[in-house]
C-alpha cells in the first residue's frame, strides 16, 4: 500500500512511518520544513505551508510525479500555543487555527483529488484533539480549530459517497514534541492522571495503531467515526473543562 502523511516529522507521523516501513509499505512524507535528522528514511516534500491554499494543485502534481497514486493519506498536521484572548496578538490566535484547521482542510482537498482516480477509492484519517471536545483555558484557537476539524471531517464523510472513507482519530495526552511543555508540567499530569481510569497517559505507538486500523479492510465500514484514543479520560472529566 502507498501511505501519504502530511506533517511527517512530528512524532506521532514518524512513529506511523516506522510502522508501516516495517510491515512493507511505500511511504511519502509532506513536510512544513527542511528534513532535519532524526527523520525515517522515505521521499519527502518540504517546505510546504500546508495553511496556504494554493499550495494544493502544486502538491497533487509532485505527488503523482513523486509517488503516484496513493491508497491512503494520514494529516498529522498542527500546532499548540497558549494564547491570551483578550491581552494578546490577533494575529498569533488566526496562526494557530490556520495550522490545525486551514492545513488539515488543504491537504485533504488534496487527499480527495487524488483518490477519486484510484480504482478503489481509499481513506483519510485526520487527527484531532481532546481539546476539540473539551476546554482548556487559553488555548481557545487550538480548541476551537480542533472541535471545527471534527464537523468537517463528519460532513465531508456524507460527501464523498463511501467510495473515500475519511475519519478522525483523537489522541488524549502522550509525550511528543508539541505535548512537551505539558509533560513536563507535574502539577497538570498530576491533575490530568486523576482522570484516567488506569492512570497513565497513552503513547504515540497505541495511537498509530488506531490509525493504521482505520486504513485497514478491517475499518471498511466506518466512515465519519471520531475513535477517541485516552484511556478513558474524557468520561471522567466534569463540566468539560480540563485545568
Amino acid at each position: 500500500m502507498k501511505y501519504i502523511i502530511f506533517g511527517a516529522g512530528s512524532t506521532l507521523a514518524q512513529t506511523t512511518i516506522k510502522k508501516l516501513l516495517n510491515r512493507g509499505d511505500e511511504v511519502c512524507g509532506v513536510l512544513h520544513h527542511n528534513i532535519s535528522s532524526g527523520l525515517c528514511e522515505i521521499p519527502y516534500i518540504c517546505n510546504v505551508d500546508m495553511s496556504n491554499p494554493s499550495i494544493t494543485h502544486d502538491i497533487i502534481k509532485k505527488t503523482e510525479h513523486l509517488f503516484g497514486i496513493p491508497d491512503h493519506f494520514i494529516s498529522c498536521v498542527g500546532k499548540s500555543k497558549y494564547h491570551n484572548f483578550t491581552n494578546d496578538s490577533l494575529q498569533q490566535w488566526y496562526k494557530v487555527f490556520e495550522a490545525n484547521y486551514y492545513s488539515c482542510v488543504n491537504t485533504t482537498y488534496i487527499a480527495t483529488q487524488l483518490l477519486q482516480k484510484h480504482d478503489n477509492g481509499g481513506s483519510i484519517v485526520v487527527i484531532g484533539s481532546g481539546y476539540g471536545i473539551r476546554h482548556i483555558p487559553y488555548l481557545s484557537s487550538y480548541c476551537a480549530s480542533k472541535g471545527a476539524l471534527l464537523s468537517f471531517v463528519r460532513t465531508l464523510s456524507t460527501e464523498l459517497g463511501g467510495r473515500i472513507r475519511i475519519n478522525l482519530v483523537t489522541p488524549g495526552l502522550f509525550p511528543s514534541n508539541m505535548t512537551k511543555e505539558f509533560i513536563e508540567n507535574n502539577k497538570y499530569i498530576e491533575q490530568l492522571l486523576a482522570h484516567i481510569p488506569d492512570k497513565r497517559i497513552g503513547n504515540a505507538d497505541e495511537i498509530s495503531d488506531t490509525i493504521l486500523f482505520l486504513t485497514s479492510n478491517s475499518a471498511k465500514h466506518i466512515n465519519g467515526a471520531e475513535i477517541i484514543v485516552d484511556g478513558g479520560m474524557l468520561n471522567l472529566i466534569e463540566g468539560g473543562i480540563i485545568r
